[in-house]
Protein backbone atom coordinates (compact mmCIF):
# COMPACT_ATOMS: atom_id res chain seq x y z
CA UNK A 1 0.00 0.00 0.00
CA UNK A 2 0.90 3.57 -0.84
CA UNK A 3 1.74 5.89 1.83
CA UNK A 4 -0.69 8.79 1.19
CA UNK A 5 2.06 12.26 1.15
CA UNK A 6 1.60 15.66 0.77
CA UNK A 7 0.70 17.42 -2.58
CA UNK A 8 3.79 19.61 -4.37
CA UNK A 9 2.23 22.61 -3.37
CA UNK A 10 1.44 21.45 -0.12
CA UNK A 11 4.96 20.43 0.30
CA UNK A 12 5.81 23.82 -0.21
CA UNK A 13 4.21 25.67 1.54
CA UNK A 14 5.03 23.91 5.00
CA UNK A 15 9.26 24.39 3.49
CA UNK A 16 8.27 27.79 3.11
CA UNK A 17 6.34 27.73 6.98
CA UNK A 18 9.35 26.76 8.83
CA UNK A 19 10.83 29.07 11.02
CA UNK A 20 14.19 27.17 11.86
CA UNK A 21 16.41 24.86 9.98
CA UNK A 22 15.57 21.90 12.16
CA UNK A 23 11.65 22.36 11.41
CA UNK A 24 12.61 22.38 7.81
CA UNK A 25 14.72 19.47 7.76
CA UNK A 26 12.33 17.33 9.77
CA UNK A 27 9.04 18.61 6.70
CA UNK A 28 11.84 16.99 4.33
CA UNK A 29 12.95 14.04 5.43
CA UNK A 30 9.59 12.72 6.72
CA UNK A 31 8.29 13.62 3.09
CA UNK A 32 11.44 12.14 1.67
CA UNK A 33 10.34 8.91 3.29
CA UNK A 34 6.84 9.10 1.78
CA UNK A 35 8.50 9.06 -1.33
CA UNK A 36 10.84 6.21 -0.97
CA UNK A 37 7.70 4.34 -0.30
CA UNK A 38 6.05 4.88 -3.21
CA UNK A 39 8.86 4.45 -5.59
CA UNK A 40 9.48 1.15 -3.83
CA UNK A 41 5.54 0.38 -3.81
CA UNK A 42 5.96 1.30 -7.83
CA UNK A 43 3.20 3.30 -7.65
CA UNK A 44 2.84 3.92 -11.51
CA UNK A 45 0.27 6.59 -11.24
CA UNK A 46 1.58 8.99 -9.22
CA UNK A 47 5.54 8.67 -9.99
CA UNK A 48 5.85 11.68 -11.48
CA UNK A 49 4.15 13.97 -8.75
CA UNK A 50 6.79 12.28 -6.57
CA UNK A 51 9.68 12.93 -8.37
CA UNK A 52 8.42 16.52 -9.11
CA UNK A 53 8.90 17.03 -5.04
CA UNK A 54 12.17 15.48 -5.24
CA UNK A 55 13.35 17.62 -7.52
CA UNK A 56 12.49 20.49 -5.61
CA UNK A 57 13.91 19.16 -2.39
CA UNK A 58 16.98 19.01 -4.56
CA UNK A 59 16.80 22.40 -5.53
CA UNK A 60 16.96 23.04 -1.82
CA UNK A 61 20.35 21.46 -1.54
CA UNK A 62 18.59 18.02 0.01
CA UNK A 63 20.14 14.66 -1.53
CA UNK A 64 17.99 13.13 -4.53
CA UNK A 65 20.13 10.98 -5.87
CA UNK A 66 17.51 8.20 -4.97
CA UNK A 67 15.38 9.24 -7.31
CA UNK A 68 17.79 8.74 -10.68
CA UNK A 69 16.21 5.26 -11.67
CA UNK A 70 12.52 6.85 -11.23
CA UNK A 71 13.55 9.46 -14.34
CA UNK A 72 14.27 6.75 -16.29
CA UNK A 73 11.36 4.89 -15.83
CA UNK A 74 9.43 8.28 -16.64
CA UNK A 75 10.91 9.17 -20.00
CA UNK A 76 10.44 5.42 -21.16
CA UNK A 77 6.69 6.02 -19.86
CA UNK A 78 4.27 6.86 -23.35
CA UNK A 79 2.42 9.84 -21.04
CA UNK A 80 3.74 12.80 -22.09
CA UNK A 81 2.99 13.80 -18.32
CA UNK A 82 5.42 11.21 -17.10
CA UNK A 83 7.97 12.37 -19.92
CA UNK A 84 7.94 16.20 -19.25
CA UNK A 85 9.20 15.49 -15.06
CA UNK A 86 10.92 12.67 -16.35
CA UNK A 87 13.51 14.79 -18.55
CA UNK A 88 13.75 17.69 -16.36
CA UNK A 89 14.67 15.17 -13.54
CA UNK A 90 17.31 13.48 -15.72
CA UNK A 91 18.90 16.79 -16.28
CA UNK A 92 18.72 17.62 -12.83
CA UNK A 93 19.87 14.40 -11.67
CA UNK A 94 22.38 13.30 -14.38
CA UNK A 95 25.31 13.58 -15.44
CA UNK A 96 28.84 12.28 -16.87
CA UNK A 97 29.51 10.38 -13.80
CA UNK A 98 27.15 8.50 -13.33
CA UNK A 99 26.46 5.39 -15.61
CA UNK A 100 22.79 5.55 -15.55
CA UNK A 101 23.19 8.19 -17.81
CA UNK A 102 23.41 6.08 -20.64
CA UNK A 103 20.84 3.70 -19.84
CA UNK A 104 18.60 6.30 -21.58
CA UNK A 105 20.36 6.73 -24.52
CA UNK A 106 17.73 4.30 -26.14
CA UNK A 107 14.58 6.42 -25.16
CA UNK A 108 15.74 9.35 -26.11
CA UNK A 109 16.35 7.95 -29.65
CA UNK A 110 12.94 6.86 -29.90
CA UNK A 111 11.40 10.07 -28.83
CA UNK A 112 13.66 11.64 -31.60
CA UNK A 113 12.13 9.84 -33.47
CA UNK A 114 8.83 9.71 -33.31
CA UNK A 115 7.14 12.85 -34.62
CA UNK A 116 5.65 14.72 -31.82
CA UNK A 117 7.28 17.88 -31.48
CA UNK A 118 6.65 18.48 -28.21
CA UNK A 119 8.54 15.06 -27.22
CA UNK A 120 11.20 15.93 -29.61
CA UNK A 121 12.12 19.38 -27.74
CA UNK A 122 12.36 17.62 -24.40
CA UNK A 123 14.88 15.24 -25.96
CA UNK A 124 16.55 17.38 -27.43
CA UNK A 125 16.87 20.07 -24.43
CA UNK A 126 17.77 16.90 -22.09
CA UNK A 127 20.92 15.67 -24.77
CA UNK A 128 22.22 19.44 -25.29
CA UNK A 129 22.04 19.55 -21.03
CA UNK A 130 23.77 16.20 -19.72
CA UNK A 131 24.77 14.38 -23.26
CA UNK A 132 28.38 12.73 -22.99
CA UNK A 133 30.26 12.17 -25.77
CA UNK A 134 29.29 8.30 -26.09
CA UNK A 135 25.29 9.28 -26.64
CA UNK A 136 26.45 12.24 -28.84
CA UNK A 137 27.94 9.72 -31.15
CA UNK A 138 24.72 7.04 -30.96
CA UNK A 139 22.46 9.80 -31.22
CA UNK A 140 23.97 12.19 -33.90
CA UNK A 141 22.34 10.86 -37.28
CA UNK A 142 18.96 11.83 -35.04
CA UNK A 143 19.71 15.31 -34.70
CA UNK A 144 21.09 15.70 -38.02
CA UNK A 145 17.78 15.01 -39.30
CA UNK A 146 16.14 17.22 -37.23
CA UNK A 147 18.58 20.17 -38.33
CA UNK A 148 16.25 21.17 -41.08
CA UNK A 149 12.63 20.33 -39.64
CA UNK A 150 9.79 22.71 -41.02
CA UNK A 151 8.91 23.54 -37.21
CA UNK A 152 11.80 26.77 -36.46
CA UNK A 153 11.05 25.54 -32.68
CA UNK A 154 12.49 22.25 -33.55
CA UNK A 155 15.11 23.54 -35.62
CA UNK A 156 16.17 25.72 -33.05
CA UNK A 157 16.94 23.13 -30.40
CA UNK A 158 18.19 20.69 -33.04
CA UNK A 159 20.91 23.31 -33.54
CA UNK A 160 21.83 23.70 -30.04
CA UNK A 161 21.96 20.22 -29.35
CA UNK A 162 24.84 19.95 -32.69
CA UNK A 163 26.63 22.89 -30.44
CA UNK A 164 26.89 20.66 -27.93
CA UNK A 165 27.97 17.47 -30.02
CA UNK A 166 30.65 18.76 -31.66
CA UNK A 167 32.14 20.72 -28.59
CA UNK A 168 31.90 16.71 -27.06
CA UNK A 169 32.80 14.83 -30.12
CA UNK A 170 34.72 17.54 -32.16
CA UNK A 171 35.10 14.60 -35.82
CA UNK A 172 30.74 14.96 -35.58
CA UNK A 173 31.73 19.05 -37.27
CA UNK A 174 31.57 16.93 -40.75
CA UNK A 175 28.28 15.35 -40.13
CA UNK A 176 26.70 18.50 -39.33
CA UNK A 177 28.41 21.11 -41.68
CA UNK A 178 26.16 20.62 -44.73
CA UNK A 179 23.07 21.10 -43.06
CA UNK A 180 24.13 24.32 -41.23
CA UNK A 181 24.69 25.78 -45.12
CA UNK A 182 21.40 25.40 -45.43
CA UNK A 183 20.39 27.08 -42.50
CA UNK A 184 22.34 30.16 -43.51
CA UNK A 185 19.64 31.17 -45.68
CA UNK A 186 17.31 30.51 -42.66
CA UNK A 187 14.87 33.80 -42.01
CA UNK A 188 13.98 32.23 -38.40
CA UNK A 189 16.54 34.63 -36.46
CA UNK A 190 17.00 31.32 -33.97
CA UNK A 191 18.71 29.28 -36.39
CA UNK A 192 20.86 31.40 -38.98
CA UNK A 193 22.96 32.93 -36.30
CA UNK A 194 23.80 29.31 -35.15
CA UNK A 195 24.53 27.98 -38.61
CA UNK A 196 26.95 30.60 -39.10
CA UNK A 197 28.55 30.11 -35.92
CA UNK A 198 30.67 26.97 -35.63
CA UNK A 199 31.08 25.96 -31.88
CA UNK A 200 34.44 26.82 -30.47
CA UNK A 201 35.97 22.73 -31.30
CA UNK A 202 39.67 24.23 -31.44
CA UNK A 203 39.17 23.19 -35.48
CA UNK A 204 40.11 25.99 -37.71
CA UNK A 205 38.90 24.32 -41.02
CA UNK A 206 35.63 24.49 -39.82
CA UNK A 207 35.60 28.12 -39.70
CA UNK A 208 37.40 28.30 -42.87
CA UNK A 209 34.74 26.16 -44.77
CA UNK A 210 31.69 28.03 -43.27
CA UNK A 211 33.02 31.32 -44.58
CA UNK A 212 33.31 29.80 -48.03
CA UNK A 213 29.92 28.38 -48.05
CA UNK A 214 28.93 32.13 -46.78
CA UNK A 215 30.67 33.54 -49.47
CA UNK A 216 29.10 31.46 -52.18
CA UNK A 217 25.14 31.58 -50.68
CA UNK A 218 23.02 34.15 -53.18
CA UNK A 219 22.01 37.96 -51.25
CA UNK A 220 18.20 38.08 -50.97
CA UNK A 221 17.21 40.99 -52.45
CA UNK A 222 17.36 43.83 -50.52
CA UNK A 223 20.45 42.76 -49.00
CA UNK A 224 21.56 40.93 -45.93
CA UNK A 225 23.86 41.65 -42.65
CA UNK A 226 24.90 39.33 -40.38
CA UNK A 227 27.01 39.21 -37.49
CA UNK A 228 28.20 36.35 -35.41
CA UNK A 229 29.98 35.92 -32.33
CA UNK A 230 33.04 33.32 -33.76
CA UNK A 231 35.67 34.65 -31.35
CA UNK A 232 37.99 36.92 -33.38
CA UNK A 233 35.75 37.10 -36.40
CA UNK A 234 33.07 39.17 -37.45
CA UNK A 235 31.19 38.45 -40.76
CA UNK A 236 29.18 41.18 -42.73
CA UNK A 237 27.86 40.52 -46.00
CA UNK A 238 25.75 43.26 -47.80
CA UNK A 239 25.64 44.70 -50.97
CA UNK A 240 25.60 48.28 -49.68
CA UNK A 241 28.28 49.86 -47.24
CA UNK A 242 27.54 48.80 -43.87
CA UNK A 243 28.02 51.16 -40.79
CA UNK A 244 28.94 49.17 -37.54
CA UNK A 245 30.00 50.32 -34.13
CA UNK A 246 33.38 49.45 -32.50
CA UNK A 247 32.14 46.50 -30.47
CA UNK A 248 31.20 43.72 -32.16
CA UNK A 249 27.16 42.88 -31.80
CA UNK A 250 26.28 39.13 -31.03
CA UNK A 251 23.61 37.78 -31.27
CA UNK A 252 21.20 36.16 -28.12
CA UNK A 253 18.48 33.22 -28.39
Amino acid sequence: MVVPSLKLQDLIQEIREAKTQAQEREVIQKECAHIRASFRDGDPLHRHRQLAKLLYVHLLGYPAHFGQMECLKLIASPRFTDKRVGYLGAMLLLDERQDAHLLITNSIKNDLSQGIQAVQALALCTLSTMGSAEMCRDLANEVEKLLLQPSPYLRKKAVLTAVHMIRKVPELSNLFLPPCAQLLQEHHHGGAPVGAHPPESGDNGILHRTQRIWSQRPLPAGGLTLSCCIPGTKILVSPRPVVTSQKTPFFFF
